[in-house]
């Protein structure tokens, strides 16, 4: 009967936990609406907090992390699916219709079911979003060499070959070039560096100038700008321990070093390479032999020759062009060449200027290069002398060679910017005839054209910039001290010097560009000169007060990169002064400005103001009032600007924005916007008006010729890239009349860039906003908008004309009910110059062009609209039977280099040619591109989201060209089998980048299941792939069959979460999962030839029984740089620690979910090649249940991580100690102990001592450690000195009692940030002295979530972000801290705090004690007595 019971009562607790189980949702079903409400808010929250780091890093240049992308597109998904349920479904009568009142159990049950699910997913979707610790990168941006110009003479040809075998040759590791100034020592230079990058010599190319006057610091900020470095070292030397430490690990790299005139300490400056570095090299060029063989050690140096005379001929020739042919003008051709002395330099300036001219100046132009006499410059060629001054005497105009000898005044290698020259010009009074600052611009935009095309100038690196060539420089900065008095000056001492011998008392220009300036004389006795440039990277150069008292004449002063905390007095002594530079400046009181009532040109930008000053209303004559980027700027008091009546230029991009309300304050405290209607000269204007409802109607007018203009809460940056637009208006606004209201609509309809965020009440752009077409409209972004049908539609009323006949770009974001781009017949020329178009989220919307307008297209981007259903359309009628008659054509989209389609659910096709009646969704398993179109000239295609079966049709392989696609990525497109067909893939002859990733049945990438394939098996080869991702991958079973496959450029493999993949490559063509299963197969064989990787990550899948087959990885993997194995799941796994030792070159070491108990553990194990790799610098080891040590006593201390500079130990529960007592770590940095319960210190004291480089301690959520340090007794005057460590943090670590306990002093001179956080048994921090002068507070709560939990947060591996970290958490988080003095008593504070009734017995008792002993005292006095 027992028995019965039992059963029946099992039974029953089965049968009524299930029942019970869905009785809660009926009883939950309010509760569970009202959590998904709750759940959707915060997963809002998180969203968009992750969306202003995204804007905020795209607006800075960096790059967002792929798996950020993703989920911000996942989220938006959830969060539309979850408000319209919460609309719909959350809303809907769960009333039982047929009983009235009686509640509907059905619909309640199954609505509060769902509502919990989605509750679930989106919880989960908020600790994802809460993960990422970062979303963006900074991309090492690598300069594309411009070899523009450069010409392959006969006789450079055998020296660039051997200048070529040299750097391949691994026992040189320094090449040089010399020769004399403008044979063309850079430009061979820049051409070995296009060649080695293009033949995969080198990985990195990066190049930078010294100069005749180096700059040391902008050379180091130079090549680390290319690298991606940032310094935030101040002196020279550390800036270079911190390059030379970036260079490192490079394995394939070449600097090369340009113009070096004397000894340069490349190590200093942290150009250095190691032995280990062979393929590491740098080139430089000088024009001093001696300087690169005595001064520098180059191994192997080649003079670089003058032409021969066949070749200066022929270079004259092809630049003259058909004059040359002239039978009057060849024997001067031939003597002028001869004059030129064979150098391509002076033949390029010479031919330029001589070009389109007649036989008396070509007469005149050699009898003065025979009479020119060469001047006497180091290192230059006679004749450069003579010919480059035939070129500036040869310009048109004084204004031409005035704004070259300005150029002049710039260092070396600068980037001369077109608003600077503006700025000098009008200042001077250099342009004539010219009345408006929009004309001086027009007139040096003119002249900038002139000087490039003969060859005195180049083009800048950045828009509106130029350059000029060391040697041109050299011979105009000769001419302009000879000729106009005006001089560069290097040094205090040398100015001091020229004032001493009167030199500089009759000069018109000084430019003062050293770096090493400290103080400048106390007075310039200069009664001449008009234009003074200060360009100083050091601020803290003191400008003496009676500075400029002798210098009354001057109407120009730039002094950029300064300090002031108030201006030189001597200030008001300059009158006459026009133009005043004070570019990034530091400046505290500039009052004093009020008193140049002459100045025409005032630049304030980047500086660090926070008001205008009264005193610049002062300025009547002011014409060009410039802040931009004035970040800090709030206060610009009423009637400054109406004063400046004859400003014609004010620029506050990215500057002022707080324009007072009109009528909203009774006493004004800011500039009203209205003040600007005063100013009727203004012909430029850049601003932000928050707030539409602030613009008067009338405030702009047709005088505007350049504006760059935000209304309402729109941004600065673009998020295309694009810079310095003519004429730009980005407005934010609910309603389109307001456009007429506020007059904007002429701005709008003279804009070159146009930016409209909502605008409602429109439904035809063209013929509501610009009935004329926008003629002038190059780009247009427009999104946000709920009933915009169409961006153009002809109107039957109203005469056509060409619409956006000018247009380059087209983005449409947001378009809720957009269905068509264009509807009706396209007039002639409308859409005529389209290269770009992005449409995003335009749910209406079928297509997006017809067919003639895609083929003029360059850039192609469509994501998110859901009923898309093909990219191009035939069009018209007319359009569709075109197509339909070329049926058996191929149709050439040969302007098409970029294509991304994304989240397109209902997309059949790219491009369907036949007639679409019938059978638009007849074949679901159509490939998205069929077999007659072509890509000529596609270099980047993205698939997201997608329903396509196949990419292109198999059939018809050799009709799509893709041997320019350099970047493939596919993810998400579930249907997928496979990526690419063996024949496809033998064209992907340039490919650099493929990833393939959540395609739920993929079985592998490169197919071999159509026709022709099957059977076969063939040599594989990817020759320029650098990068192969393959990502959660359910079903992917092999990357391909073959005999073999090799990526001899591969560097970079990342295969995580594809847990059916067995084998890399297999031998057998059958199905996957027909393939035989031996025993052990390994994942890579050697079969796999990838002979360059340096990083590799692999996720250990359910198949996979093993990496590399035996006991050693196969050849092709020794340049393993990175190494990170995982497994998700804890299961044994045959993989051989012994691998790792053989991996000699391995600096990144990272292991997961693996059952090991020691990660070296070998007797006599050492460094090299059968030990522990000795370039072994950053270790992270997670999830390892049976680890018990790092290291054994047997392993060779002394050489084990001698060079380990991270170390990241996380979910370790058994490990008992991290190293040996005798083990040190002098090259650690970043130390990261988490969830290791087992361990009850951390370190020996001895191991300790040797943490000098320490700079960051994270140890969190380790139930049983006692204290950091170990008490090991002994010599208590012993000192333990942490000399770098800046940010401690010790969290939730119950068990927890010191620091260390012992009675040596601790010494933590740069210790800043400290936390202590849940660690309840901590009384004190240490029973000795402490030393930690910086700290002044410990940061005692935090949100868990916040301190590196996460075991996939690298915090170590960017120090600057834990910085920022703890400031975040200092402002922007709810957090704790405490300070009582010292860290010991604040720490005892906090211990008392956690145990009040043990503080409380402990005073209590010592009270107990003081009165016993008074008692006793007492008594016993009472008895003497």
């Amino acid at each position: 009967m027992e028995a019965i019971i039992s059963i029946v009562s099992e039974l029953g607790q089965y049968m009524v936990s299930p029942v019970l189980h869905h009785l809660g949702y009926l009883f939950r079903y309010k509760k569970n609406i009202d959590e998904l409400r709750n759940e959707i808010r915060r997963l809002k929250y998180v969203k968009d907090r992750l969306q202003h780091a995204v804007d905020d890093a795209t607006m800075k240049g960096d790059e967002i992390e792929v798996e950020v992308q993703t989920w911000l597109t996942k989220v938006c998904g959830i969060c539309e699916e979850t408000e319209k349920y919460l609309e719909h479904e959350g809303q809907a009568n769960t009333k039982c219709s047929s009983i009235g009142s009686f509640p509907n159990l059905a619909l309640r049950h199954r609505i509060s079911r769902k509502a919990k699910k989605m509750k679930e997913a989106i919880f989960s979707e908020i600790q994802n979003g809460n993960r990422f610790d970062k979303v963006s990168y900074r991309p090492v941006l690598e300069r594309i060499v411009d070899v523009k110009g450069y010409e392959a003479f006969e006789t450079r040809t055998p020296i660039l070959r051997e200048i070529m075998e040299a750097l391949k040759d691994p026992n040189v590791s320094m090449v040089g070039l010399f020769g004399m100034g403008g044979v063309g020592k850079t430009m061979l230079a820049k051409e070995v560096a296009r060649r080695t990058k293009e033949e995969n010599v080198f990985t990195h190319v990066v190049v930078a100038t010294v100069s005749q006057t180096p700059n040391y610091k902008k050379f180091q900020l130079e090549i680390g700008d290319r690298l991606g470095l940032e310094f935030t070292e101040k002196c020279l030397s550390a800036r270079g321990d911190r390059l030379r430490h970036r260079l490192r690990p490079e394995k394939k790299m070449l600097i090369i070093v340009d113009d070096v005139w004397e000894k340069l300490d490349l190590h200093d400056v942290g150009i250095s390479f190691g032995d280990d570095q062979k393929g590491c090299k740098i080139l430089l060029t000088s024009r001093f032999q001696d300087v690169l063989c005595n001064d520098m050690g180059v191994e192997k140096n080649f003079k670089i020759e003058l032409l021969s005379e066949d070749e200066a001929r022929s270079l004259f020739g092809k630049i003259v062009g058909d004059f040359v042919k002239n039978f009057d003008l060849q024997p001067l051709a031939t003597q002028i060449v001869r004059e030129c002395a064979c150098l391509p330099i002076a033949i390029t300036t010479v031919a330029n200027a001589l070009k389109n001219k007649s036989y008396p100046v070509w007469k005149d132009a050699l009898q003065e290069l025979k009479m020119s006499n060469p001047t006497n410059i180091k290192g230059m060629h006679a004749n450069v002398y003579s010919t480059i001054k035939l070129s500036y005497n040869f310009l048109g105009s004084e204004e031409a060679k005035s704004l070259l000898l300005l150029c002049s005044l710039h260092e070396e290698d600068a980037n001369i910017t077109l608003n600077y020259l503006v700025k000098y010009g009008v200042g001077l009074g250099m342009f004539q005839g010219i009345t408006k600052l929009e004309e001086a611009r027009n007139r040096v935009l003119t002249l900038f054209e002139s000087l490039k095309s003969s060859c005195l100038l180049l083009d800048g690196d950045y828009a509106d910039t130029v350059k000029m060539h060391d040697v041109v420089r050299d011979v105009i900065t000769s001419i302009g001290s000879k000729e106009r008095q005006i001089y560069n000056i290097g040094s205090v001492a040398e100015i001091n010097e020229c004032l001493k011998k009167k030199k500089l008392k009759e000069s018109y220009a000084i430019s003062l560009l050293s770096t090493n300036v400290d103080k400048l004389p106390d007075r310039m006795e200069c009664p001449l000169l008009e234009f003074f440039f200060i360009n100083s990277i050091n601020q803290s150069l003191e400008i003496p007060d009676n500075f400029f008292q002798e210098t009354k004449e001057l109407q120009v002063l730039d002094l950029t990169f300064l300090c002031f905390e108030r201006l030189p007095s001597s200030l008001c002594f300059l009158q006459n002064l026009q133009t005043l530079c004070l570019f990034q400046c530091k400046l505290g009181d500039i009052s004093l400005l009020g008193e140049l009532k002459n100045l025409e040109i005032l630049d304030l930008s980047r500086t660090n103001i926070k008001q205008l000053p009264e005193q610049i209303g002062q300025l009547t004559n002011l014409r060009l009032l410039d802040l931009r980027c004035c970040y800090d700027l709030e206060v610009i008091q009423p009637n400054i600007i109406s004063n400046l009546q004859r400003l014609e230029e004010l620029n506050m991009k990215a500057s002022f924005t707080k324009w007072e309300i009109e009528g909203v304050n009774a006493e004004q405290s800011n500039a009203n916007i209205r003040e600007l209607k005063h100013l009727s000269h203004l012909t430029t204007l850049y601003m932000h008006i928050p707030h539409v409802n602030i613009v008067p109607e009338d405030l702009f007018s047709e005088k505007l010729e350049r504006f760059n203009i935000l209304v309402g809460d729109v941004f600065w940056y673009d998020k295309h890239g694009r810079s310095n637009p003519r004429t730009m208006l980005k407005l934010k606004l609910n309603k389109s009349c307001l456009l007429d209201k506020h007059g904007l609509k002429l701005l709008l309809e003279r804009s070159e860039e146009l930016y409209l965020d909502g605008i409602e009440g429109v439904n035809n752009v063209v013929y509501e906003l610009h009935k004329e077409g926008f003629p002038r409209l190059k780009h247009l972004e427009f999104e946000n908008n709920t009933e915009i049908r169409y961006i153009l539609q002809p109107m039957e009323e109203i005469v056509l004309c060409s619409a956006f006949p000018s247009l380059e770009s087209l983005y449409l974001n947001k378009l809720i009910v957009l269905e068509n781009i264009f509807h009706g017949k396209l007039t002639a020329g409308s859409f005529g110059k389209l290269k770009s178009i992005t449409v995003i989220k335009c749910d209406r919307l079928k297509s997006i062009f017809s067919l003639p307008i895609v083929k003029q297209l360059e850039e192609i981007e469509v994501s998110e609209c859901k009923i898309m259903q093909e990219i191009v359309t035939c069009g018209n009628e007319h359009e569709a039977h075109s197509a339909n008659n070329v049926a058996d054509d191929v149709i050439v989209f040969t302007q098409l280099h970029s294509l991304i389609l994304q989240s397109l659910p209902n997309l059949i096709q790219f491009f369907q040619s036949e007639s679409r009646e019938g059978h638009l969704f007849a074949n679901v398993s159509m490939p998205l591109f069929n077999g007659k179109i072509q890509f000529p000239n596609l270099e980047v295609l993205e698939l997201f989201s997608l329903s396509f079966t196949k990419i292109w049709n198999d059939q018809f392989p050799e009709r799509f060209y893709t041997n320019k696609l350099t970047r493939l990525t596919v993810q998400s497109c579930g249907k997928l089998k496979n990526l690419i067909s063996y024949s496809i893939c033998k064209s992907l002859v340039h490919l650099k980048n493929l990833e393939v990733s959540d395609c739920d049945i993929i079985k592998e990438v490169i197919g071999t299941q159509e026709s022709g394939d099957k059977g076969k098996l063939e040599n594989i080869c990817l020759p320029n792939l650098e990068s192969l991702i393959l990502l959660n991958l359910p079903n992917l079973n092999r990357f391909c069959s073959g005999n073999c496959i090799e990526c001899p450029s591969l560097l970079k493999l990342r295969i995580e979460n594809c847990c059916k993949l067995r084998t890399f490559i297999s031998n057998s063509t059958d199905e996957p999962e027909e393939m035989d299963s031996p025993a052990k197969l390994p994942l890579f064989n050697d079969k796999v030839i990838l002979a360059n990787l340096e990083e590799l990550t692999v996720d250990w899948g359910e198949v996979m029984s093993e990496i590399w087959h035996g006991q050693s990885p196969a050849a092709s993997f020794c340049k393993l740089k990175v190494l990170h194995l995982s497994c998700s799941r804890y299961k044994p796994v045959v993989f051989s620690i012994e691998h790792i030792y053989r991996l000699q070159n391995l600096e990144n070491l990272c292991l997961s979910g693996v059952l090991l108990k020691e990660i070296y553990c070998h007797k006599g194990l050492g460094a090299g090649p059968a030990g522990i790799p000795i370039c072994l610098s950053a270790l992270k080891l997670s999830r390892l249940p049976n680890l018990l040590h790092l290291l054994t006593e047997e392993v060779q201390k002394d050489k084990a991580f001698r060079n380990l500079r991270i170390l990241d130990v996380i979910r370790c529960g058994r490990l008992k100690s991290l190293v040996p007592s005798s083990m040190s770590f002098q090259y650690l940095t970043a130390l990261r102990v988490s969830e290791c319960h087992a361990l009850k210190n951390l370190l020996a004291l001895s191991t300790a001592t040797s943490l000098s480089q320490l700079t960051r301690l994270s140890i969190t959520d380790c139930k049983g450690i006692i204290e950091i340090v170990a008490n090991e007794g002994g010599d208590t005057n012993a000192e333990i000195v942490f000399d770098n460590l800046k940010i401690l943090a010790l969290h939730h670590l119950p068990s927890l009692t010191s620091f260390y306990s012992g009675n040596s002093s601790l010494k933590f001179p740069c210790l800043e940030k400290v936390v202590v956080s849940q660690c309840p048994e901590m009384r004190s921090f240490s029973c000795g002295i402490i030393d930690s002068r910086k700290v002044n507070s410990i940061v005692i709560e935090i949100e868990k979530e916040w301190i590196w939990e996460h075991e996939n947060i690298e915090w170590y591996s960017e120090p600057e972000n834990i910085e920022w970290y703890f400031e975040y958490i200092e402002y922007d988080k709810p957090i704790k801290q405490l300070w009582e003095g010292d860290i010991n008593a604040t720490v005892h504070k906090l211990w008392e705090d956690h145990h009040p009734v043990t503080a409380l017995q402990r005073l209590f008792t010592e009270a107990d004690v003081q009165n016993y002993e008074e008692e006793a005292c007492s008594s016993s006095f009472e008895c003497r007595i």
